[in-house]
């Protein structure tokens, strides 16, 4: 079993530019398993805003093994973290990370997170404490001519 050691961190906002060459085939990569609703100037934007946070998982040689988007929505009940994308290689080396998430969307009153997450990924979420709520599908719409 491979034994590298891995850490999160969020990326400042003065850092983005210099890390997006590095993290963006990630994202994009994760972007193709969704179904358009973002493109990588949308999250580069949302970053960019302050919209969403932009997260990078590394090794002690400064390796990049992987990149988290997550945004924070208000609603009238609760504030909820989305985890938006999620992308990279050696995934079980570093999904328990996601705690390190957590703990960030708390200290900005949060009170729930949300992986809107491919079939394939579920039992990484399950294996981080993440509980199936609902099924999501979807289907593109056509204009209609009556």
């Amino acid at each position: 079993m491979d034994k590298t050691v891995t850490h999160i961190s969020d990326v400042p906002l003065d850092q983005v530019d210099d890390i997006w060459p590095f993290v963006s085939p990630l994202l994009d990569g994760a972007l193709r398993h969704g179904v358009g609703e973002y493109t990588l100037d949308d999250i580069y934007r949302g970053i960019c805003l302050k919209h969403m946070i932009l997260w990078v998982v590394f090794d002690g040689d400064g390796q990049l093994y992987g990149v988290v988007v997550c945004e924070i929505r208000d609603f009238t009940s609760s504030k909820t973290c989305y985890l938006l994308l999620l992308g990279g290689r050696e995934l079980p080396l570093w999904a328990h990370h996601v705690d390190t998430v957590e703990d960030w969307a708390i200290t900005n009153g949060a009170d729930r997170m949300v992986a809107l997450t491919r079939k394939g990924m579920k039992r990484t979420w399950t294996d981080c404490g993440y509980n199936e709520v609902y099924t999501a599908v979807t289907k593109p719409l056509q204009r209609r001519i009556h």
